[in-house]
């Protein structure tokens, strides 16, 4: 067994320790959060045969062998991997804060026994954490949900507005086209001014033409 890894449980019971655990990946695959990439690789590929499905019967190993396999992704990215052995330093340190509390307990124990107490109240600390940041996250994503569902009605509402500007520009537009000759003709009239209306010059009385008689 490697400096890394930590006492391994009966096969019949991995399934079990694994879902029961905190869901921080090196508490699923029981590693330091010191282990090195490498390490990491090569505990998985140990660790996962023991609830493979097709090696364990156990009724939830498909359950407890995806579990591990998210855990391993999780932890091949640098960024998360370090998040995670970031947060097991953090709650150790608290650990070891609680512990200092209880001073006479540990005058005689001496530094050994310390980090063993330490390791063990891990595991609940651990999972008390991970349920923290996962109520966290779903808050976050509630409000993420929110506000994309906000962004959504609003889009929708800009949409129709739109849609209902370019249908009055559209009507307004052909009406404006409709009364083209209307707004022409009062154009002329205005630049030719008004008409002169042409006075009735009266006729003169003619006398009846006399018609000469014939001898």
């Amino acid at each position: 067994m490697g400096e890394e890894e930590k006492a391994q449980p009966k096969k019949e019971e991995e399934p079990e320790r694994i879902l029961n655990c905190s869901g921080n990946p090196y508490d699923i695959l029981q590693l330091s959060e010191t282990a090195d990439l490498d390490t990491i690789k090569k505990t998985y590929r140990k660790m996962s045969l023991k609830v493979h499905p097709d090696r364990c019967k156990h009724e939830k190993a498909e359950e407890a062998f995806n579990a591990m396999k998210k855990a391993m992704q999780e932890l091949e990215v640098p960024e998360k991997r370090k998040a995670y052995g970031d947060m097991i330093r953090k709650v150790k340190e608290k650990i070891r804060v609680e512990l200092k509390k209880e001073k006479f307990r540990w005058e005689l124990s001496g530094d050994d026994a310390f980090e063993e107490e330490v390791n063990k109240r891990l595991p609940a600390m651990l999972k008390y954490e991970m349920a923290l940041v996962d109520e966290r996250k779903s808050a976050y994503e509630q409000i993420i949900l929110k506000n994309q569902r906000i962004k959504e009605k609003m889009d929708r509402m800009k949409a129709e507005e739109d849609a209902k500007r370019a249908q009055r520009e559209e009507e307004e537009a052909e009406k404006w086209e409709e009364n083209r000759d209307k707004r022409v003709n009062m154009w002329r009239d205005f630049k030719e001014g008004p008409k002169k209306k042409k006075k009735k010059i009266p006729k003169l009385f003619k006398p009846p033409t006399l018609k000469k008689e014939n001898r």
